[in-house]
């Protein structure tokens, strides 16, 4: 498998791909594809080995993100292996992860809206009408955002 990701990198992803998308695969290979899967033959990769070494990331406190980003590197790579006969299917395709969660985001108080505006407010250029604009349509649209929370705090910003 080791062989192959090299071969894959350089033959595939490099010459196809920008170099910031290069750079990412290549530090998912170097960093936990080689690590985890390189030993294995490219012919005995299967579902289950996948998803054994999937689910040991998270044990071993690797993020859900980071996870679905590894996969997805593997993911890319096996269709070549399928066109040059090597694979007969993308196994990566088929292991589950689990669905990232995303932290719940809580709304500025009506307090922290003021003091926001209070510190960014010598720094708006007054001298400029269109600036101001845009400066009182934030605060207002700050102000609304803040009432539809239901927050009883003063919203005013003045």
């Amino acid at each position: 498998m080791s062989d192959y990701l090299e071969y894959w990198l350089a033959e595939v992803v490099k010459p196809n791909r920008r170099p910031a998308t290069y750079a990412q695969c290549e530090m998912i290979v170097r960093l936990y594809l080689k690590p985890g899967l390189g030993p294995r033959s490219l012919s005995h990769l299967s579902v289950p080995l996948v998803q054994s070494y999937v689910n040991g990331l998270i044990t071993n406190g690797h993020s859900i993100s980071k996870e679905h980003v590894i996969r997805k590197v593997l993911s890319a790579a096996l269709p070549r292996a399928e066109r040059d006969e090597l694979k007969n299917r993308n196994v990566a395709r088929l292991v589950e992860l689990p669905s990232e969660y995303h932290k719940e985001t809580k709304p500025w108080s009506a307090a922290e809206v003021v003091r926001f505006l209070e510190v960014v407010r010598p720094h708006v250029d007054r001298r400029f009408q269109a600036r101001r604009r845009q400066w009182l349509i934030g605060v207002v649209a700050v102000n609304l955002a803040v009432k539809k929370t239901g927050n009883t705090e003063p919203t005013h910003a003045a």
